[in-house]
């Protein structure tokens, strides 16, 4: 909530003279009260109230994670592009060649490892299924990066493989712990590492791709004066709200669970069926993106 009555108070700004800029740069003092309200308010609210927040929070949520992929995709990109426009083009060839390979192996590596912890008797057919279809889905991307077409290259490739793993494991992780499938909660824990490291690595990507998000006045009005250009914000400050909401509405539904009318069990985090398919789309939606 606090992230939405910044986003309403600051979208459409474009530069810095702009009055609602001392807003979002400074009045700290009532920032933190409304900030603290929104933390304390909640407490007293009615559960109709709570159960309509938790079902606006699963599509923000479902929003965050497509965002949240766009970024990733768009940072492996520009990581590309920046070491393939170098001037010293034969040390980041090689460089670029060394994470094609590290990538590379990582995602087979993670394959053998998730066929033994999630695929261990013939009878798991959903768990082998995602991994094998994760399997064709690298092989798929690795054939594309090779093809004389292809102007990405293999480190693309690699990097976006090595995202698909990933995604596989933390949905396989994300079944719950009554599924006999399931070997690595009882030989190397729970598993909620996982879905840490994944968040903390899209609000990294997050936040990058939201600071690199500046607004061109240029392409608000015909004719722009030189003297506007030092002027304008640095990035989108609606922008940044927006998605830092969303960010917060992910974060309950890691805690509450996707599927709102099954609560998950007791200190656990991001477990349930839903969660798992989730995470399998998004695989999906980042494999047919790139």
């Amino acid at each position: 909530v606090f992230y939405f009555i910044m986003y309403l108070t600051t979208v459409g700004i474009t530069s810095v003279n702009d009055p609602r800029d001392a807003w979002h740069t400074g009045f700290w003092p009532i920032k933190s009260l409304i900030w603290i309200s929104c933390l304390v308010v909640p407490f007293f609210l009615p559960t109709s109230v709570t159960k309509f927040y938790g079902e606006i929070s699963r599509f923000g949520g479902g929003v965050f994670l497509f965002v949240q992929l766009l970024a990733i995709l768009n940072f492996v990109y520009w990581w590309n592009e920046n070491w393939a426009s170098e001037t010293n083009t034969h040390k980041c060839q090689v460089y670029m060649l060394i994470v094609s390979f590290v990538t590379s192996a990582a995602s087979v590596f993670g394959l053998i490892m998730m066929y033994i912890y999630f695929a261990p008797r013939v009878a798991c057919g959903v768990n082998i299924f995602l991994i094998t279809w994760t399997l064709i889905l690298v092989l798929l991307m690795t054939g594309i990066s090779l093809h004389s077409k292809a102007n990405a290259g293999p480190m693309i490739s690699g990097l976006i493989s090595l995202y698909t793993v990933f995604l596989c494991w933390s949905a396989l992780v994300s079944e719950p712990s009554s599924e006999v499938c399931n070997l690595q909660p009882r030989l190397m824990g729970r598993g909620e590492w996982v879905t840490l490291l994944s968040f903390a690595f899209g609000a990294f990507t997050l936040v990058m791709a939201t600071f690199s998000t500046g607004i061109d006045p240029k392409s608000l009005s015909l004719a722009t004066k030189e003297s506007d250009t030092d002027s304008k914000i640095p990035y989108g400050y609606g922008f940044f709200h927006f998605i830092f909401g969303l960010a917060s509405m992910y974060l309950a539904m890691l805690f509450l669970g996707w599927n709102l009318q099954h609560t998950i069990e007791k200190w656990t985090l991001d477990f349930g069926w839903a969660s798992v398919w989730l995470k399998i789309i998004n695989q999906w939606l980042a494999v047919g993106l790139y």
